[in-house]
């Protein structure tokens, strides 16, 4: 995992709303950190700016010393996974994980995502779902698709929004 440093972090919303003020964090390569506090104090809305999803308003963003705040969302290899699931309900388990592998321009030959997407489904415990739409799961079974859909890119960081609370406790 990248090194992430956040300086002076501020992002406003139009109508004077400041959802985080200059914010500064350094999370150290190979490092697991949880943000906490109420809602509405804009945990989610740094995650965004970290993942490129929304721009700060002012404050840099590095990952690895390179600076990523004007960086697109699609070159900041990061994975993120939401609250509430965000998967393809339309397509199978299986072309939900293989995704993101067939997106990329450099993705490995259909052998090898094979390979990839079955790795990833028995970390997730899916193996028996794959041929399954994604849209006939349980609540649980489409947190574990997305989860995966992030896993399989192997992203430098990889940002979990509150991915664990609509599900069953078991």
């Amino acid at each position: 995992m990248a090194e992430i440093q956040i300086e002076a972090l501020t992002k406003e919303f139009s109508g004077g709303v400041v959802a985080v003020k200059e914010l500064d964090l350094h999370v150290p390569h190979g490092s697991f950190v949880a943000l906490l506090g109420p809602s509405g104090c804009g945990k989610t809305t740094t995650m965004n700016m970290i993942s490129g999803l929304e721009s700060p308003t002012s404050g840099e963003i590095r990952f690895d010393g390179k600076p990523m705040t004007r960086v697109a969302p699609g070159k900041r290899n990061v994975g993120m996974v939401f609250q509430n699931y965000a998967i393809f309900t339309h397509m199978t388990v299986y072309d939900n994980l293989a995704f993101g592998l067939k997106a990329r321009r450099d993705g490995p030959p259909k052998a090898e995502r094979d390979v990839e997407v079955r790795r990833v489904a028995e970390v997730v415990g899916l193996t028996g779902s794959l041929d399954r739409l994604a849209g006939s799961l349980s609540v649980n079974d489409m947190q574990k698709v997305a989860l995966g859909r992030s896993m399989i890119v192997k992203p430098a960081i990889f940002l979990l929004d509150e991915p664990f609370s609509n599900l069953d406790a078991a």
